[in-house]
């Protein structure tokens, strides 16, 4: 009977395929190859970019591939699959002076 509930029990699968096509670098759209199938996965993150070729792990959540596929990320991580930012560039707007002035001898906190 145990046996029975686990095989007919739904959980994440997970499988190795093989990017074929970049549909979207942008949103991370892609076509990938498991087996004799060729479907839509979808990366988790913009950040990370794979190539045609590349080997990627695949999420099937609960085991139905008809819902969406996601691409976890590479079975072989490299490099030049991360984005570099540009250095210039700040993650963040400056609103005002630090929150804490070391020119005085008092510690100053302000509030955005």
């Amino acid at each position: 009977m145990t046996n029975q509930k686990v095989a007919q029990a739904d959980f994440d699968k997970t499988k190795k395929a093989t990017i074929q096509e970049v549909v979207d670098i942008t949103n991370g759209r892609y076509l990938v190859k498991y087996q004799d199938s060729i479907f839509t996965a979808w990366s988790v993150g913009t950040n990370i970019t794979y190539s045609v070729g590349d080997l990627v792990i695949v999420l099937s959540p609960n085991g139905d591939t008809s819902a969406t596929q996601i691409i976890l990320g590479s079975a072989y991580p490299t490099a030049k699959q991360y984005s570099i930012k540009d250095r210039n560039r700040l993650d963040y707007n400056v609103l005002g002076t630090n929150a804490i002035s070391m020119t005085t001898d008092r510690i100053e906190l302000c509030s955005y």
